[in-house]
Formats: structure tokens, C-alpha cells, sequence
């Protein structure tokens, strides 16, 4: 089989343009390279970053969750009262939501 690069170069933007230029770009490649005659990979640290933001997002917010789940089934276990899990949860998901409030204003 023959193969071809095309390489291209950009400028940084950040993650939510990124994402945009790679569904057009998709969207573009399949437009012009039919899926059942090539295989086109598209590659470059701009997507592998872009992949490592939407990685970290999801654990992030995973994470989060199954804090506030845990925490609050260990409390309501040991102490039997609603405003002791309230009480406990604040102290333990104030660095978890720090860092999200940090990350979107960052714009990650």
C-alpha cells in the first residue's frame, strides 16, 4: 500500500478552539478521504494535549463525585445526622473544587 503525509502547522489556541478545528477538520478528511478506501490519522501535541485536558476534566470530575459519595456514606454511617455530613463534606472537597475553579479559569 502507498502511504502520504500531509503536515500542517498552527498557532496555540486554546482547548475549546481546538476542539472545534478537530471536528472540522474530521469532518473536511472524511469529505475528501472516503473512510472505506483510506486511513487517515491525525496526530501532533496540539491533540495529545487536547486529549490529556479532556482526561484530566473527566477524572476531575469523577473524582469529585465519588468523594462526595464516599464521604457522605462514611459520615452518615458514623454520626447519623444530615448536618454532620454537610459539615464534613466542606472541608474535604474545598482543594477538589479549588482546582476545577482554577482549570476553568485558566481555560483548561
Amino acid at each position: 500500500g502507498q502511504t502520504a503525509r500531509i503536515t500542517t502547522f498552527m498557532r496555540d489556541v486554546n482547548t475549546s478552539r481546538m476542539e472545534e478545528i478537530e471536528q472540522r477538520l474530521l469532518e473536511n478528511i472524511t469529505k475528501i478521504f472516503p473512510v472505506e478506501r483510506y486511513n487517515v490519522y491525525m496526530t501532533g501535541s496540539a491533540l495529545l494535549f487536547l486529549k490529556g485536558t479532556k482526561y484530566l476534566v473527566k477524572n476531575l470530575i469523577m473524582s469529585l463525585a465519588l468523594a462526595i459519595a464516599l464521604i457522605a456514606l462514611f459520615m452518615a454511617y458514623l454520626f447519623r445526622s444530615f448536618r454532620m455530613i454537610v459539615i464534613s463534606l466542606i472541608p474535604n472537597l474545598l482543594p477538589l473544587v479549588i482546582t476545577a475553579g482554577i482549570m476553568g479559569f485558566v481555560g483548561v
